[in-house]
C-alpha cells in the first residue's frame, strides 16, 4: 500500500456530527491531512487502465521422428547379428515465424478504446512509445494480462506525473472526476464488497481491474474515470485555475450531507479511525466511501463544493 497522502477521510472537525454545539478551533494542516489506512489505499487508485488483446500468437510445432525398424537381409531374414543403422533423414526446415503486429496494427487496436483516444490527443509522443512497447511485448509472446498490467502501470505513472494539472482544472472537471470515480465504485460493488475493496486497497493493477480491462464490455466505468482524469489534465495544462483548501463551514456542510445519507456520529468516528476502519466489513467500507463522494457531489454551495473536491481528489489523481 502506498504511503498516506492528503486526507480523504472526514475532517476531525465533523466527527461530532452536524448540529453539535461544541466549538472547534481549526485543526493544524498536518493533522487534517492524516489519512486513514483504507483511504491511503486510494493513493493507488485513479484512472484504471486499458487493454490490448494479443492477436498474434506463434503456433507450436514439433518435429516428429519415425521409429527405426530392424534391418533385414535381401532374403528377408533378420540380420540380428548386425547393429541396426539409423535411417538418415533430411532435417526439415523450421516453420516460418508468425508475423508480429505492426505499429499500425497496435495503434488501430488501441484507438478502439476511449481512454487511448484521449491519451493520444494529449500526449502523442508518449502514446507512440507505448504503441512500440506493445508491439515489442507481443513479439516476445507476453500474455494479454502481462501487456495489460504494463499499460496500466504506464498510465498510472503518466497520471501521477501530471496530477498537478488535473488539480488545476476547473470545478466542473473536478465534479466529472468525482462522479466517474463514484460510478466506478458502484459498478465494482455490484460484484460484492471484495471487488470494490480490492480496487481500493490494490489499485488499478488489482486482478479484478486487469480482468475487466481485458473485456471492453466490462471496462466502461473504469475507462470513463480515466477519460475524466485526462480531460482534467488537458484543461489544467492549458487554462489552470486557482483553488483553495476547505474551511470549517465546508466540513459542516459535508457533515450535513452525510447525515442525510444516514451517517451517525459513530460512522463519522469509524471513517476517521484507521485501525477500526481496517477491521470493518469490506461491504461497509465500500458503501461508506461511496457515501463520502456522493455527499461531496450533493453539496449545493458551489464554492464549498469546489474547495472540498479539490482536497478530496488529491489522492485520486496523484496517488
Amino acid at each position: 500500500m502506498a504511503a498516506p497522502g492528503p486526507h480523504l477521510g472526514p475532517d476531525p472537525r465533523i466527527a461530532a456530527g452536524p448540529g453539535s454545539s461544541v466549538h472547534h478551533e481549526p485543526a493544524a494542516p498536518a493533522r487534517r491531512r492524516k489519512a486513514p489506512l483504507i483511504v491511503a489505499g486510494l493513493l493507488l487508485m485513479g484512472g484504471v487502465g486499458a487493454w490490448l488483446g494479443s492477436q498474434y500468437t506463434e503456433e507450436i510445432f514439433a518435429l516428429m521422428q519415425s521409429e527405426n525398424g530392424a534391418n533385414t537381409s535381401e532374403t528377408g531374414t533378420t540380420t540380428a547379428n548386425l547393429a541396426p543403422q539409423p535411417e538418415e533423414k533430411k532435417a526439415e526446415p523450421p516453420p516460418p515465424a508468425s508475423p508480429g503486429p505492426t505499429l499500425q496494427d497496435v495503434d488501430r487496436t488501441l484507438q478502439g478504446r476511449t481512454v487511448w483516444v484521449s491519451v493520444k490527443q494529449e500526449f502523442p509522443d508518449w502514446y507512440q512509445s507505448r504503441v512500440a512497447d506493445v508491439a515489442r511485448l507481443t513479439g516476445e509472446n507476453k500474455s494479454d494480462a502481462e501487456i495489460t498490467a504494463y499499460l496500466v502501470n504506464q498510465l498510472v505513472q503518466l497520471r501521477r506525473e501530471n496530477a498537478q494539472h488535473a488539480l488545476a482544472a476547473s470545478s466542473p472537471r473536478h465534479k466529472d472526476v468525482a462522479a466517474a470515480f463514484l460510478a466506478n465504485l458502484r459498478d465494482l460493488s455490484r460484484e460484492g464488497g471484495d471487488g470494490c475493496y480490492d480496487f481500493i486497497s490494490r489499485g488499478e493493477t488489482s486482478p479484478i481491474v486487469i480482468r475487466r480491462m481485458q473485456d471492453p464490455a466490462q471496462s466502461a466505468q473504469i475507462e470513463a474515470q480515466l477519460v475524466a482524469v485526462f480531460a482534467a489534465i488537458s484543461e489544467g495544462r492549458k487554462t489552470p485555475a486557482e483553488h483553495t483548501a476547505p474551511v470549517k463551514t465546508d466540513y459542516d456542510l459535508l457533515a450535513g450531507e452525510l447525515g442525510r445519507l444516514g451517517w451517525t456520529q459513530a460512522d463519522m468516528q469509524l471513517f476517521a479511525n484507521p485501525k477500526e476502519l481496517a477491521q470493518a466489513p469490506r461491504e461497509r467500507v465500500c458503501s461508506m466511501l461511496q457515501d463520502w463522494f456522493a455527499a461531496h457531489l450533493a453539496i449545493q454551495d458551489q464554492a464549498s463544493q469546489q474547495r472540498l473536491l479539490f482536497e478530496t481528489l488529491k489522492p485520486v489523481v496523484s496517488g
